[in-house]
């Protein structure tokens, strides 16, 4: 498999979404090409977890992630 120069991906993703087998392939994917990733699978998360229940434990992690890999851009 060819490898490529692309950027580190940072993918997350709840556990109850309706994405989530297609973004656990992506991130299979992306690592399988050599592309380091982040991936964090959310328990209990629904599709827009962090926009419905913001004020969730859930959401809390999630947004702090975000915020921590953002500072190291």
């Amino acid at each position: 498999m060819p490898r490529y120069t692309v950027p580190p991906a940072y993918i997350e993703v709840g556990q109850l979404d309706v994405f989530r087998d297609e973004d656990t392939d992506y991130v299979t994917k992306l690592s399988r090409a050599g592309v380091p990733v982040e991936f964090h699978l959310h328990p209990g998360g629904p599709h827009e977890f962090d926009s419905i229940a913001f004020t969730s434990d859930v959401a809390r992690r999630a947004i702090a992630d975000r915020i921590r890999v953002l500072e190291l851009i």
